[in-house]
């Protein structure tokens, strides 16, 4: 086995998807001949033509004879083969999703050979299965502390309940999960009315149990999912990482030249998931397309120090990917003292 396959694991296509992909390629060039054909015979028609040919001496002339005389076969025949070639398009687009799942140890050009597989840009089939790994891990609200028998997990989206947010500063804001917070200053918002207005980071502030990390799988489900809220935004990927879990990569990190960037992190979370992406996916998507940073639990570091590292860290990663928006979440006391540039509090 070649260096190449040693690098994946890949999952064998269905019969028919297989099938479907080689009529495609067979499909699509037996069009492109005939629309190549046809555009040959019609300039050199008229070439003729202008030259005082008779057009029932031409090649293209009987043709037309013909298909005069035989207009419902021509048309029933375009028909299927243009049926045949839609349902063949579809069934090879799903090939896509078994392209290789996981690059252990190839080069840039080896991955760069994997990623066109049989002639599929797998960049494009990762992303599809990068939305269904997001609503399997996140579209999720885990009710607990029913009755045996009753407890479940529900889709988030459906039974979710957008909370408002009021913006002020962190310094003014309740620690008392109970007291509603005073709006008499800027009002009420949505999360949706601040990620339509402009590009700035955003750091929300609540209490505990007050719905941050379900307001950022909200936001994420609802991207990855494009529904109405979505679609208006100018986001189209969001990455959602919890802080907690990259604490001692940070803390390690603040100890040498930093090495440990935001696609790295993003990278870690995928591969630990088991969907580990292309080579420079990622870093593509950050610095070509913009996308929405959202890290959860800035109060959730537990060491003050590794804490404030942690905040230099996020700085860093707003500097770099100047394209992306982020948005932090935390509780007051794991915030203050540790404040980034943009606060938005609840």
């Amino acid at each position: 086995m070649d260096s190449i396959n040693k690098a994946l694991i890949h999952a064998q296509p269905p019969w028919w998807i297989q099938i479907c992909h080689l009529a495609w390629i067979v499909l699509r060039f037996f069009w492109g001949t005939l629309i190549v054909g046809l555009l040959i015979n019609v300039i050199a028609t008229l070439v003729f033509l202008s030259q005082g040919t008779n057009l029932q001496t031409l090649f293209i002339g009987r043709i037309l004879d013909w298909g005069s005389r035989h207009l419902l076969v021509i048309v029933l025949i375009t028909v299927v083969l243009l049926a045949i070639t839609a349902l063949t398009w579809v069934g090879s687009r799903q090939i896509a999703l078994y392209a290789p799942q996981k690059l252990q140890s190839a080069s840039v050009e080896q991955a760069h050979a994997i990623s066109r597989r049989d002639g599929i840009i797998y960049r494009a089939g990762y992303k599809r299965r990068y939305f269904r790994y997001l609503s399997s891990r996140h579209d999720r609200l885990e009710v607990n502390g029913l009755p045996r028998g009753l407890e479940q997990s529900l889709e988030l989206l459906p039974v979710f309940v957008e909370l408002c947010l009021v913006n002020k500063p962190a310094h003014r804001v309740t620690a008392d999960p109970i007291k509603p917070p005073d709006t008499h200053h800027n009002g009420r918002k949505k999360i949706w009315d601040y990620l339509l207005r402009s590009r700035e980071h955003l750091v929300i502030l609540g209490a505990p149990g007050s719905g941050k990390t379900t307001l950022l799988k909200y936001v994420t489900i609802a991207l990855a999912k494009q529904n109405r809220e979505a679609l208006n935004t100018p986001y189209r990927l969001p990455f959602f990482l919890f802080l907690r879990e990259f604490q001692d990569d940070i803390k390690e990190d603040s100890k040498r030249i930093p090495t440990f960037f935001l696609p790295r992190a993003i990278e870690k979370d995928l591969h630990r998931w088991g969907l580990t992406p292309p080579t420079g996916w990622v870093e593509h998507q950050l610095t070509r397309k913009g996308c929405l940073i959202l890290l959860d639990g800035l109060d959730e570091v537990a060491e003050k120090e590794t804490r404030r590292y942690a905040v230099d860290w996020v700085q860093r990663q707003m500097e770099a990917y100047r394209s992306c928006s982020f948005v932090i979440t935390s509780r007051k006391y794991g915030y203050l003292g540790n404040e980034l540039s943009y606060q938005l509090a609840f």
